[in-house]
């Protein structure tokens, strides 16, 4: 994909019509690089804008229905934009139809006292707009991260399915790690990649004599509050004992300290014991 995406990109990345590999560099764009996040959030207010304006082709408009019309919080944000709109319209409509009065006719028809409320109204007016204008940006924030925290969890799910197979073993960087409540003071946990490594894989020791119908674990930078979890993992036996195995995009891991916590689920659903791993990417 070209180093400095176009509008037009960026556009199709917020209908999903943009292939996976294009969708991940503009994703870690979003995440890495202040000035492109902003670009992204004004991209996606024009695409509202447009949207509202009616010209969106027909196929683009079913699009953005199936992104931004599905759930009752984004159906209540375009509804919040488009008021903001219809306000600002039939503010410039009144304008344009209203003559200014003549100051004589003015001071007739409105007391002296009456018309300093004029500038208390409009500042009024105007600290609503705004308060508006603030909630949408807020929400549409909100809601661009809990898309993008939604699109990585289903790129763990599918990677961690038993149907993913790894084409180019090299491009697999790997972790064997003991749990904190039985690792021995000299366990290196420190993780070592290559510039050619796209996935790592973390070999999570299960030492709990009790097994489970599938694992769920959540993953977490320490000293931030977001974390990722992927469900249904699997046990697998090594030579070292038995695993579960955890795989991870190498681009979400930043250098720091990483927490895991693996929790077992029986067949009726039910939690059991959670189990804590950390490791730490030092580049």
């Amino acid at each position: 994909m070209n180093p400095n995406p176009t509008d037009a990109t960026l556009r199709q990345f917020l209908l999903r019509v943009l292939d996976q590999d294009d969708s991940a560099e503009i994703e870690k764009l979003f995440i890495s690089d202040p000035e492109w996040k902003q670009r992204i959030l004004v991209a996606e207010e024009d695409l509202i804008e447009a949207y509202l304006e009616g010209t969106l082709s027909p196929t683009e408009r079913q699009q953005f229905l199936t992104q931004y019309g599905d759930t009752p919080q984004r159906q209540r944000r375009l509804q919040i934009t488009k008021l903001i709109k219809e306000h600002a319209v039939a503010q410039s409509y009144r304008e344009r139809a209203t003559l200014p009065p003549k100051a004589s006719l003015l001071s007739r028809v409105w007391p002296l006292n009456m018309r300093f409320l004029i500038p208390v109204v409009a500042v009024v007016i105007i600290a609503l707009t705004a308060g508006l204008v603030l909630l949408v940006q807020f929400t549409r924030g909100r809601v661009a991260e809990a898309d993008y925290h939604a699109a990585i969890e289903r790129e763990l799910a599918d990677l961690n399915s038993t149907s993913h197979q790894f084409d180019v073993p090299s491009q697999v960087a790997s972790l064997i790690v003991s749990p904190v409540s039985v690792r021995s003071g000299a366990a290196n946990n420190e993780l070592t990649r290559t510039p050619d490594t796209r996935v790592v894989e973390l070999q999570l020791v299960w030492t709990q004599k009790r097994k489970f119908a599938s694992y769920r674990a959540a993953i977490h930078r320490v000293g931030e509050s977001a974390h990722f979890s992927v469900a249904n993992l699997r046990l697998d036996n090594l030579p070292m004992g038995t695993v579960v195995r955890v795989r991870v995009p190498d681009r979400l891991l930043r250098k720091g300290q990483y927490v895991i916590e693996v929790t077992g689920v029986d067949v009726s659903g039910k939690s059991g014991p959670t189990e804590e791993y950390t490791f730490a990417v030092n580049s």
